[in-house]
């Protein structure tokens, strides 16, 4: 003890040196454990990529051309399909508020006019049928931004309630249409100095809050995202024909080389509007009072043949403007919300 009062300096070194020589042994065990548990993931990493090239999924060179080769040949035949959807949009015409109802009342007159065609050529409307525009065909004013879509949405249900009129449909029960209106952005606004900036435009407005009808074909819209490359706009028809008239409206409906537009039928529900064919007791009834009176039964019930109530959801599909720098932004309509009906 005397000795390490004595030489301080040395004590020192000592004492340091037993510190570092503990200090070595303990980061000595913590370095050997850790470089095991790294050797261990290490073989665990290797032992994953030996056992994935042994099942062959990273790319080859041979199936990385193959791929280039074949996308090259999906861009030849979408490229003329991009055009075609193009060229067929209905274009987005801008007109003042009462020149929209002006020329709705116009559109609705000619259809319900074009509804009687002759004698056997004559397709059944609602009393006072507005084609889904009630609340226009009233007081209500759209926005101007809200017009281009509207009038586009117009023309798209002036087009399709043609084909059913071209089909000889025996009635058109309703026509429900998906409202562009509520998700039309207004245009973009300066921000106040000092003040927030106004919120981001393209952003779809909210979904109305009432809950879907029961059966309601239009319910499923969800919002057109952003990073779609198409917009679609649904609406639904509700008519009744029989099996051959709806055959007849399909092949024009999905017929290119007759129709521009680009349509995709959604969903259709149909409903048989005879509840179940004749029993074989009401046939033989049927058949001894045809045979009492000298006259042929022929055939009472052909499957095919019946009445039936179509209602079809069908989106009008246009593919979104290419994106430019400076571009001004282009009136959007999300892809939510309840139709609206007559």
């Amino acid at each position: 003890m005397d000795w390490f009062k004595k030489n301080p300096f040395w004590s020192s070194v000592g004492i340091a040196a037993l510190v570092a020589l503990i200090g070595g042994a303990i980061f000595w065990r913590w370095a050997a454990s850790r470089t095991a548990a790294l050797e261990q993931e290490l073989s665990g990493t290797r032992s994953q990529i030996a056992r994935l090239k042994s099942r062959g999924v990273f790319p080859s060179k041979e199936n990385v051309e193959l791929f280039n080769q074949t996308n090259a040949r999906l861009q030849e035949y979408l490229t003329p399909v991009e055009e075609r959807m193009r060229q067929g949009q209905i274009p987005l015409e801008n007109v003042g508020p009462l020149e929209f109802k002006r020329r709705l009342r116009l559109a609705i007159d000619t259809l319900t006019q074009e509804a009687q065609r002759g004698v056997g050529q004559q397709t059944k409307l609602p009393d006072g049928f507005t084609f889904g525009f009630s609340q226009y065909v009233a007081a209500a004013i759209p926005a101007p931004e809200a017009i281009p879509s509207l009038m586009q949405q117009v023309a798209a249900v002036q087009e399709l309630v043609r084909m059913l009129y071209e089909a000889n449909v025996e009635e058109i029960v309703s026509v429900r249409r998906w409202p562009v209106e509520n998700f039309v952005q207004k245009p973009a606004e300066a921000a106040p100095k000092g003040g927030k900036a106004p919120p981001a435009q393209g952003a779809p407005a909210a979904a109305p809050a009432a809950g879907p009808a029961v059966g309601d074909l239009l319910a499923s819209i969800d919002v057109n995202p952003g990073w779609l490359a198409y917009r679609s706009v649904p609406m639904e028809f509700t008519f009744v024909s029989d099996a051959e008239k709806l055959r007849r409206f399909m092949n024009r409906l999905l017929d290119p080389a007759a129709t521009k537009p680009f349509y995709i039928v959604r969903a259709v529900r149909v409903i048989n509007r005879r509840d179940a064919p004749p029993t074989i007791d009401t046939l033989k009834e049927q058949a001894t009072a045809a045979a009492e009176s000298g006259q042929s039964l022929g055939m009472n019930f052909i499957l095919g043949t019946e009445r039936i109530a179509v209602t079809m959801r069908i989106d009008y599909v246009e593919l979104n403007a290419p994106e430019q720098a400076g571009r001004s932004a282009a009136p959007a309509a999300g892809a939510s919300g309840k139709g609206q009906k007559k």
